[in-house]
């Protein structure tokens, strides 16, 4: 199985969270290697699956890395009929996506001005 970061916190105050969920980000020391062990096994591509409210949603995300390759964040488009189910209204002409980086930071964006970050506890590591 992978390393997952579910159990991941990012402390982002308006995030969206599980009513389970507690607000207070992850400590580095514990956030850093874990993050470490994601790059690591999906140096190109992260699938993964976004459980939320009872749907689950599959996206494939491309890894993009720095020059140094030391960070490394993954993106990937959307479809942007998934967006309301986020709270985020369509742009017309732009592409939806989503992106992890930091491991606990994962953001819902319509490709304009509206976006959202969800908690890492929605995330399911394929």
């Amino acid at each position: 199985m992978k390393t997952q970061i579910n159990t991941l916190r990012s402390g982002i105050i308006d995030q969206i969270v599980d009513e389970n969920t507690q607000k207070i980000g992850t400590n580095k020391d514990i956030l850093n290697p874990i993050w470490e062990q994601v790059k690591k096994e999906n140096p190109e591509f992260l699938k993964i699956e976004v459980n939320f409210n009872g749907e689950i949603l599959e996206f494939t995300l491309k890894a993009n890395w720095s020059l140094s390759r030391l960070s490394c964040w993954y993106f990937g488009s959307m479809k942007n009929e998934d967006l309301i189910k986020f709270g985020i209204t369509k742009t017309k002409n732009k592409q939806a996506h989503i992106s992890i980086s930091s491991g606990n930071i994962i953001q819902i964006h319509n490709g304009g001005k509206s976006f959202t970050h969800i908690c890492p506890s929605f995330i399911t590591i394929k």
